[in-house]
């Protein structure tokens, strides 16, 4: 066989023997990138969720960095097995990140509250210097976590949320006071205060009342803006003054002048009014005739209004006559056909309550099942729904939350998602053992650390849950047994929802 055979054949084994693996590696890359990042994708979106980019920025950007690697070795084809370590690491980080970012969120409620209210009303935007040096001290705190000092970074987040309440003060003045001090500004450059002084002093005051009120009192904002508008309409009076005094000054008009046309505007008045005025004897009395009249027109006005009662009042008794007689043979209808249906009727409203209470049992079974037995129990109170958490211990004599607890107080959030716009109260339990007012107080600290949690790591508004204590006066077992005592020492939930 000649050599240029045997160099064919050869390439032909090679091409054989890799094909198959080249095939292979290629396939892979023919799923799209949301199928291969999928699981990664869903954490990242968990992590954004619970702003674990503020709370964490650490770990959430370790995270994003492996995220960011994967996703252009994908576009590139490289390596299957390598990209995958990649996503598989940045997706450890971004649950790590989820965990952290709950712990981080209790340290922080008061400082994330505040940042909140600030972005509400456009702080970040109207006062940039105290919101940036706020963001930096947030981020510089939540570092401080991540490292495990816990204290310096709680005092670092107070002083940003220091600076977040300071930003918000700022943006509310600015609400109200932005085109007041831009009037006023104005009015300075136009040097009204040479020609309004007292008008122009006016609207000064009221604007520095408003000031020190929203100061005082950001939240009560009626006043202020009250004030702030009385300040807009004194400020825009001396201009106008101003404008019609200048002219008279540097024109050097006579005293005539000014009075003649003083009596124009009276002139008008009067002229609406079909009176006729003259101004012989001053502005007296002109201004009187004009008063004069008005208030007899006022006083034919009530007469009339009185003529147009009575005749409202008896055509109102002859539409309520007719209207009586409509009614009685509306009733006749009404009861015949009440005869007619009641029987469908009785059968749909029995036919919706069994559906009903379906519906109630199956979401019962479904948060029941959520709970291992050890866990907690849902039972149904009535028209509510009440979650005992056997399984939420706090360490004795203090109401910490331990981070063991957190997957399940995560599916009791998950139950509350079975009766949106539901209203909740956590309940605290404590046995017979100590006394009475710890106890009291004992259950009062856990079930608020509790809401807390809550509040902090779900979407639940702050006013739709709310915390008890009732101490050692609910007990559901013995405390004459360490079993009655332990199943005492509880936390119950009791979820109403908005529809009975």
């Amino acid at each position: 066989m000649k050599p240029k055979y045997w160099i064919f054949i050869g390439f032909a084994i090679i091409l054989f023997c890799f094909s198959p693996i080249s095939t292979v590696f290629s396939a892979n890359y023919l799923q799209p990138k949301s199928v291969i990042f999928r699981s990664t994708d869903e954490k990242l979106e968990m992590a954004k969720e619970v702003k674990a980019d503020l709370l964490v920025p650490d770990t959430f950007k370790k995270g994003m960095k492996y995220y960011r690697e994967a996703e252009e070795m994908y576009q590139n084809k490289e390596d299957m097995d390598e990209m995958k370590q990649f996503i598989d690491r940045s997706k450890d980080l971004f649950e790590k990140a989820i965990k952290d970012s709950q712990i981080a969120g209790v340290l922080f409620t008061e400082t994330m509250v505040a940042r909140e209210d600030t972005l509400k009303i456009n702080g970040d935007q109207l006062d940039p210097v105290n919101w940036n040096e706020a963001e930096f001290l947030f981020r510089d705190a939540a570092e401080e976590l991540e490292d495990g000092d816990s204290d310096n970074a709680k005092s670092i987040g107070k002083e940003a949320e220091i600076l977040y309440r300071k930003a918000e003060l700022k943006a509310i003045q600015s609400k109200y006071l932005k085109e007041v001090w831009s009037l006023l500004n104005k009015a300075e450059n136009m040097d009204i205060r040479k020609y309004a002084p007292i008008t122009l002093e006016k609207a000064k005051n009221f604007a520095k009342k408003a000031e020190s009120l929203l100061h005082l009192h950001r939240y009560d904002q009626k006043d202020a803006e009250q004030l702030s508008n009385q300040a807009e309409y004194e400020v825009k009076h001396a201009i106008y003054m101003a404008g019609i005094i200048k002219p008279l000054e540097d024109n050097d008009r006579t005293f005539e002048s000014i009075f003649l046309d003083a009596e124009i505007p009276i002139k008008n008045i009067a002229n609406s009014l079909s009176l006729s005025v003259k101004f012989d004897e001053g502005f007296d009395i002109p201004t009187q005739n004009i008063i004069n009249s008005i208030h007899l027109l006022q006083k034919e006005n009530i007469e009339l209004s009185k003529i147009l009662q009575n005749d409202k009042s008896e055509l109102s008794n002859i539409i309520k006559m007719k209207n009586n007689e409509i009614k009685e043979l509306n009733d006749k209808i009404g009861y015949l056909e009440n005869r007619l249906n009641k029987l469908a009727s009785s059968e749909e409203k029995l036919k919706f309550e069994i559906e009903q209470e379906k519906i109630r049992k199956e979401k019962i079974h479904r948060i029941s099942a959520s709970f291992s037995s050890d866990e907690g129990k849902a039972l149904l109170d009535g028209k509510n729904v009440l979650i005992r958490l056997y399984g939420l211990n706090f360490p004795s004599g203090k109401s910490d939350i331990k981070p063991q607890f957190f997957g399940l107080l995560s599916k009791l959030k998950n139950a509350f998602s079975e009766f949106p716009g539901c209203f909740i109260t956590i309940e605290g339990h404590t046995d017979a053992i100590g006394g009475d007012s710890v106890n009291q107080q004992l259950s009062e600290d856990r079930a608020e650390a509790v809401r807390q949690y809550i509040i902090a790591n779900s979407n639940i508004s702050w006013d739709r849950i709310q915390a008890k204590g009732y101490g050692e006066t609910h007990p559901v077992a013995s405390n004459e047994t360490p079993e009655g005592q332990a199943k005492n020492r509880r936390i119950d939930v009791v979820i109403q929802p908005i529809s009975q």
